[in-house]
């Protein structure tokens, strides 16, 4: 359970980043007036939260960037300083150094060198407008034989467990593993390795994160583990087509403290994320009164089960005494006149035992319309707790829910800052910020749309003068903007300028081998090569892009949401990249199907139509089977022979046709069973996973549901060309 210090510092850093947001914004209103004295107080109003939070809170760094800030302003504000362009390109820099250093005491990450200079030279420059001495600052707030606790407090932390459990007589190592670059399994076998690791020892910390290795590979992991066999998970964990080396050191006292990023590789940015969600009261009443009535709804379901219950098997029990003692009147009736035994009072005292025995089957008439009344109940119960649980559902889900503006009021001073790199003017507008969407999607969409926007400032908007040339405006534009359509949320980014050249992509792509000369290619299809690894139509190399990374990983990132990005452009008028993303991550509505009696399901967003055809109706052209709808000719592939290398040998095929990329493809199943919505997990890929299974869920009937990434699936078959 986090303590209490980890409580506090979560809210502060939420709190600490609004302030951000609101001092971000109003410098920028500073940049189009000067004198905005509104501004100008609530930027300082907000610095200085800032400060007062970071000096309660330890830390230093923080605190000693915001009393500089604060100090200028305060200047500003009682008129002994003016406000230029200049001093606000360097406040939003400063804003900048903060974003960075919240994100290091979010995750808990120590300062870098690289920022720790440009966070002194930020104060030196400040320092010159208030006219201190800047030699004097460089010192500022620091002391060379204080740590500053909180922003390495990852590896005091870990200290701090490895003495726990030195303390307590367990033996502590740490491990150092050098993996095979040349491993066919690579990541995967990465994750294997650290999956049993987990299972043989307890693993107190990890180096890179075993979270960042589900993206990439690192040829060196340190691992901190607590074991009392340490030859037998050594044993267990050295698979030697994945491992080359493992290097163990016992721990006999505290661990030293460490960089915990390695230097050797480039450092990446991290990127800020919502640590707490705050709640309106009224809709935890709401929830709260929902709780209740479901509360309720289930006593109610529990009491009319019980009657039901009870009522059977007095049902049971009479009918089966009653059957029993007429069989046993029956009999006695039919000896009685087979003996010769016709005396009225012997026959009449039979028969009238007989009757009692029916009237009593009669009363039992009177039960089964109880029960039948009590199902009636039950019935209406049930229905009304499915009711209040969509209800529930609902509601949870919309607490998870925050504005989509805590994304884009970042946005501004990125554009600013960008624009100035390429010597170019940037108008940024932003649209639908009160949309909301689920708090993990936001935090993991920020990077894809920045790259966009990097894009259309680099690629799209074309210089001054260029636009002056073609009778636009001397301002490039571009709009980011949100709305929701379905249960989906749409994020365009919109740009005014030169567009896409379609020449210059098929050039490249016959270039890099990626398409063949002499072949008419849609507009589609050459777009679709943006987002291939490694691909750019940028002739040089440039702080900003050329490099062919990007485009790709914008596409994997939307993917993993379970989203999809799509591009139009026109020559001469601009680019629009629509990104569409669902509400919530954890709940989706899927279709599902039946493969050799396992469940199976596909994302409905992912759907364009499930049919029905016949097996005659599925041709061959080039060794690839093809079906044609509507006119329209698309590649058919069979998820049993995917999945399980058998065909299907059925006359009438279910078929899903998907859309990936603005491309069809069709794959036959077994059976369909229908739409449903479920919670999903993430597969945890100990071993590896088969190819487009990315999650899967419990079904109502305790069994597992495989749930089928198309983008990733398409992808898989790609790379095996069969795609």
């Amino acid at each position: 359970m986090p303590t209490d210090l980890e409580e506090l510092e979560k809210v502060f850093i939420d709190e600490a980043f609004e302030m951000l947001q609101l001092f971000d914004s109003r410098v920028l209103e500073l940049e189009k007036d000067y004198t905005n004295t509104k501004a100008i107080n609530e930027a300082f109003r907000a610095v200085h939260t800032m400060k007062g939070g970071a000096a309660s809170m330890g830390y230093t760094t923080l605190e000693k960037i915001s009393h500089a800030i604060e100090d200028l302003l305060d200047l500003v504000r009682s008129n002994k300083l003016v406000i230029t362009k200049d001093m606000v390109s360097i406040l939003l820099k400063c804003s900048g150094l903060i974003e960075k250093l919240l994100s290091n005491i979010s995750n808990q990450t120590p300062i870098s060198e690289d920022l720790e200079n440009d966070i002194n030279d930020s104060i030196s420059a400040i320092k010159k407008y208030i006219g201190e001495d800047s030699q004097t600052q460089a010192n500022y707030g620091k002391d060379e034989n204080i740590i500053e606790n909180k922003e390495v407090q990852t590896s005091v932390d870990v200290s701090r467990i490895v003495s726990d459990y030195i303390s307590k007589g367990k033996k502590v190592f740490s491990l150092k593993f050098t993996f095979k670059e040349d491993s066919p399994l690579k990541e995967l076998g990465i994750l294997q390795v650290l999956s049993i690791l987990k299972d043989a020892a307890e693993v107190i910390d990890s180096n890179p994160p075993i979270d960042e290795v589900y993206s990439k590979f690192f040829k060196n992991i340190s691992v901190v583990i607590s074991t009392d066999n340490i030859e037998k998970t050594l044993e267990r964990v050295r698979i030697k087509d994945i491992v080359e080396e493992i290097q163990s050191t016992e721990i006999k006292g505290a661990i030293e403290q460490e960089n915990k990023k390695d230097k050797s590789q480039p450092q990446e940015e991290e990127t800020m994320k919502t640590a707490i969600i705050r709640i309106e009261s009224n809709k935890i009443d709401s929830l709260m009164n929902s709780l209740g009535e479901l509360v309720v709804t289930r006593s109610n379901i529990n009491q009319n089960v019980s009657l039901i219950s009870s009522l059977v098997n007095r049902v049971s029990e009479v009918y089966g005494d009653n059957v029993k003692d007429m069989k046993t009147i029956a009999s006695e009736i039919i000896f009685a006149i087979k003996s010769g035994e016709t005396r009225e009072e012997v026959i009449v005292s039979l028969v009238d035992s007989l009757s009692e025995n029916v009237e009593k089957l009669e009363n039992l008439s009177s039960v089964v319309l109880d029960i039948k009344s009590k199902f009636e109940d039950l019935s209406n119960s049930i229905r009304l707790f499915n009711n209040i649980s969509i209800e529930l559902q609902e509601k949870i889900t919309d607490l998870r829910l925050i504005p989509i503006d805590y994304l884009f009021s970042r946005l501004p001073r990125f554009v600013r800052e960008t624009a100035d790199m390429m010597g170019k003017e940037v108008n940024l507008i932003i649209k639908g910020q009160d949309t909301k969407l689920d708090k993990s999607v936001i935090d993991e969409v920020f990077d894809p749309i920045v790259h966009l926007i990097r894009n259309s400032i680099d690629h799209g908007i074309e210089s001054k003068e260029e636009r002056m040339k073609l009778g636009k405006s001397p301002k490039g534009n571009i709009i980011v903007e949100a709305f929701n359509e379905g249960n989906s949320v749409i994020i365009r980014v919109k740009d005014d300028g030169r567009g896409i050249d379609f020449e210059k992509i098929k050039k490249k792509g016959i270039e890099k081998g990626l398409i063949k000369d002499g072949i008419d290619y849609s507009k589609e299809q050459l777009l679709s090569l943006i987002f291939l690894p490694g691909f750019s139509t940028k002739d040089e190399v440039s702080n900003i892009s050329g490099r062919g990374v990007g485009m790709d990983i914008v596409k994997a990132k939307v993917e993993k949401l379970r989203g999809s990005i799509s591009i139009s452009t026109s020559e001469g008028k601009g680019t629009v990249f629509l990104i569409k993303l669902p509400l919530t991550v954890a709940i989706m509505k899927v279709l599902m199907f039946d493969i050799k009696g396992i469940i199976f399901a596909v994302p409905v967003n992912s759907i364009e139509e499930a049919i029905t055809i016949r097996k005659s109706d599925v041709t061959k052209f080039e060794n690839r089977s093809i079906i044609k709808i509507r006119d329209e000719v698309i590649r058919i592939y069979s998820f049993r022979e995917i999945y399980f290398d058998e065909v299907l040998d059925k006359e009438e095929l279910d078929v899903l046709v998907c859309s990936y990329l603005g491309k069809k493809y069709a794959f036959s199943v077994d059976k369909f069973l229908g739409e449903e919505d479920i919670f999903i997990r993430p597969i945890d890929t100990t071993l590896v996973p088969p190819p487009g299974i990315v999650s899967a869920t419990i079904l109502g009937n305790g069994k597992i549901g495989y749930v089928i990434d198309i983008g990733n699936l398409i992808s898989y078959l790609e790379k095996k060309g069969i795609a």
